[in-house]
């Protein structure tokens, strides 16, 4: 059985939490390729961290976001489960450690 280091993201509800506060980078076409692409959440380039692979590579790097209040918000571990590996899930919290609520798993998702 082999084991693998799952990063299972940010959830659904911390996504529309982003949408409603948080910058967004337009979508666009690009100039060079003519491809289109998407809108995504504009971050800091700031690294919060890196979470690696059993290996030492690195698999994700937890972001910072730019809200429209002026204010930020990092992403951070809020549980790691143990199934053939970990399954990291993510959350969003304020750089002074308060917990953005909407943000978080619900406990019967990781759970399971």
């Amino acid at each position: 059985m082999s084991r693998t280091v799952n990063v299972m993201g940010l959830s659904t509800q911390a996504y529309k939490w982003l949408e409603e506060n948080a910058y967004k980078t337009p979508e666009f076409i690009c100039t060079e390729c003519s491809q289109t692409i998407l809108s995504h959440f504009h971050t800091t380039n700031v690294p919060k961290g890196i979470i690696e692979g059993f290996g030492g590579e690195e698999l994700y790097t937890l972001q910072q976001y730019e809200l429209f209040n002026g204010k930020f918000v990092e992403e951070y571990v809020q549980a790691e489960i143990w199934n053939s590996g970990p399954n990291i899930y993510l959350a969003l919290r304020y750089l002074d450690g308060a917990i953005v609520k909407e943000s978080l798993w619900d406990k019967e998702v990781i759970e399971n």
